[in-house]
């Protein structure tokens, strides 16, 4: 606990004290030296590697709508992220990611040097290590680089500090090969977890293929996102029959219910997404059957006609969303993968057995497996649309890869007051600008505009 604490405060210090230590930081090690199984697993044990993850995406999709009122009393960048201005900026998301990363580079430094007659504790930890670092990357390059277009790799990446050391240069890598890092980085934490964590705050072997699976998919590579998400509910395929939970509840899901496999959530730094202010989306509301109890589960009425979001894995509301992997997700990766590579008997048995879960007992007519492909993913892409609404940087990943296709894309569009904005498919905001300071002193490209 002493070191954790130790390491954890020195990293504060770095991230609050200075902005010029953005990539650079380095925890005095006069402070605390990990030297034991024991001291890097508290590392990872730190609950900043389950809570802060980026949280601009969410801010910037389309799950919901403001008032004029309410959006003009939130901060600056939570205002410039509604409304997609081209200079919004998102510095805690890329910092606070940052300092997760140099801590797993501690561990992954420093594990293999630690004498333990008990390998299976120690590959536990330094998979976790590499679980972690390939999951921020991964939600790093989400936010702060152009979508991934299949064959075309050659884009900005983002700085991938692999090493906690001061003195290296920081540089951008390119679109392919953070990809590359953030799927090496997975591979070697499923390599190493157990199949079933001590708790699901940790990541295991099937989070892990979850992960992979997710990747994967942003990079519109179907046939390794298909056999990820497989390879994940191989191990772990639990879902909830949503008939069993409580409607009429603020709070219906329990925290660590029986579809979470690892269990994270991106606190934010903005309330703009939150209960008291974010009303969701009409269409996206209007998309639910009245015997769809996730229309229930999901959403509260705020008494002007409009609702709230309440149904989330977190269990605590207030903006925070979930961030981890569970079931649902997976199973619908598997199953759009199955139509894309034209298995539609498989996507519809997929799909049934979701939706089975989510109607009213004995209203659910199954969809039938005679299904054309076609068919088959424009009733996965509208499932996802509905199963995974408010589940944090989902939505803007799926706008991401979907809109490189004249089928599913979207123009994004925000009113507020007599003022019209919008976010076109293939536009530059798509990818958050780097920090200012962060340029400045390093010298690494900006995003353009």
């Amino acid at each position: 606990m002493k070191t954790r604490t130790l390491l954890f405060a020195a990293l504060a210090c770095l991230w609050l004290g200075s902005c010029r230590k953005y990539l650079d930081a380095k925890p005095d090690r006069s402070l605390a030296v990990p030297s034991t199984l024991q001291d890097y697993q508290a590392i990872l044990d730190d609950q900043n590697f389950n809570i802060l993850y980026p949280y601009a995406a969410d801010v910037a999709s389309d799950n919901y709508f403001v008032s004029a009122d309410d959006w003009a009393s939130f901060s600056l960048d939570g205002r410039n992220n509604y409304v997609w201005d081209p200079q919004s900026a998102n510095d805690q998301d890329w910092g606070y990611a940052y300092l997760n990363v140099l801590a797993a580079n501690i561990v992954l430094e420093g594990i293999d040097q630690v004498p333990s007659a008990d390998a299976g504790s120690k590959s536990q930890v330094k998979g976790s290590a590499y679980f972690f670092r390939g999951y921020l990357f991964a939600q790093l390059a989400n936010c702060f680089t152009p979508p991934y277009i299949p064959g075309g790799g050659a884009g900005p990446g983002i700085p991938l500090k692999v090493h906690s050391d001061i003195n290296e240069k920081i540089t951008r890598a390119t679109l392919e090969e953070t990809y590359r890092q953030i799927i090496s980085d997975l591979k070697q934490a499923a390599a190493l977890l157990p199949a079933v964590p001590l708790v699901r705050t940790r990541p295991s072997k099937p989070a892990a293929f979850g992960a992979l699976a997710r990747v994967y998919l942003s990079m519109q590579d179907y046939q390794n996102a298909g056999l990820y998400a497989d390879s994940c509910l191989r191990q772990f395929d639990q879902l909830t029959d949503y008939n069993t939970l409580d409607t009429a509840s603020a709070e219906p899901f329990e925290r660590f219910n029986d579809e979470v496999i690892f269990y994270a959530t991106s606190t934010g730094t903005s309330q703009v997404a939150g209960p008291f202010y974010a009303r969701v989306d009409t269409a996206l509301y209007a998309s639910y059957s009245g015997n769809d109890l996730r229309r229930a589960l999901y959403y509260t009425p705020d008494g002007n006609g409009h609702y709230s979001f309440k149904g989330d894995h977190t269990a605590e509301g207030f903006g925070q969303l979930f961030d981890g992997v569970a079931t649902n997700e997976v199973l619908l990766m598997r199953a759009e993968c199955a139509a894309r590579l034209g298995q539609a008997g498989q996507a519809v048995a997929d799909l049934n057995r979701l939706l089975q879960n989510r109607y009213l007992a004995g209203t659910f007519a199954p969809y039938p497996g005679t299904m054309g492909t076609e068919a088959a993913l424009e009733l996965v892409l509208a499932e996802r649309r509905k199963e995974l609404a408010f589940r944090s940087g989902l939505r803007w990943l799926d706008l991401r890869r979907l809109n490189q296709d004249s089928r599913f894309a979207k123009t994004l569009v925000r009113k507020l007051g007599g003022q019209t904005y919008t976010l076109a498919p293939g536009d530059k905001r798509y990818a958050f600008l780097l920090p200012v300071s962060v340029v400045q002193l390093s010298g690494v490209p900006q995003n353009s505009r």
